[in-house]
């Protein structure tokens, strides 16, 4: 008979950073993450810009819950499969992100969310104006359990490409 070593049981550490201008590209990542029944840390940032170019922002658990993820910054722009993300794997639920922003920019197949598979999705929570562009996502989901909820508090506006005029959705119409 095999048996697995126990799982990890722990908390996650926590990273907080504090800087005027944050940039993450080309595959780099800010990630915490547990790998058993503990929580995924939380990752806090307070900056007056933060650029994703192909950069992850990630907070994850497999069972238990995924980190929460604090963003506070004038500007933020993903760009090029840019991911933020508090995800639950297995059976854990999906961790919440907060972001307070004048702008978000969400371009080039970036997504922000706080999904699960077997847990609940967690909640995503913007305050400030997006511009999303079109084939990029924001989601609060869940494979098998209750999906969360996506709440933007601004003006949403939807752009095929960074050279078309915006259209302005309502949350509804986006979600």
């Amino acid at each position: 008979v095999f048996n697995l070593p126990p799982f990890p049981s722990g908390d996650s550490g926590s990273i907080n950073i504090k800087t005027q201008e944050l940039s993450i590209s080309n595959g780099g990542v800010i990630n915490v993450i547990n790998e058993g029944t503990g929580n995924a840390g939380n990752i806090n940032v307070n900056a007056d810009k933060i650029n994703l170019n192909g950069g992850n922002i990630s907070a994850t658990t497999l069972l238990g819950r995924g980190g929460n993820i604090n963003l506070q910054a004038q500007d933020i722009s993903l760009i090029n499969n840019s991911n933020i993300s508090a995800t639950g794997g297995g059976q854990g639920d999906g961790g919440n992100i907060n972001i307070n922003s004048d702008l978000l920019l969400v371009f080039e197949n970036s997504e922000i969310t706080a999904n699960a598979f077997e847990g609940n999705g967690g909640n995503i929570e913007i305050n400030g104006n997006v511009l999303i562009g079109s084939e990029s996502i924001i989601s609060a989901s869940s494979e098998l359990g209750i999906d969360g909820q996506v709440q933007i508090n601004g003006d949403i506006y939807e752009i095929n490409d960074l050279t078309s005029k915006p259209t302005q959705f309502s949350e509804e119409q986006l979600i």
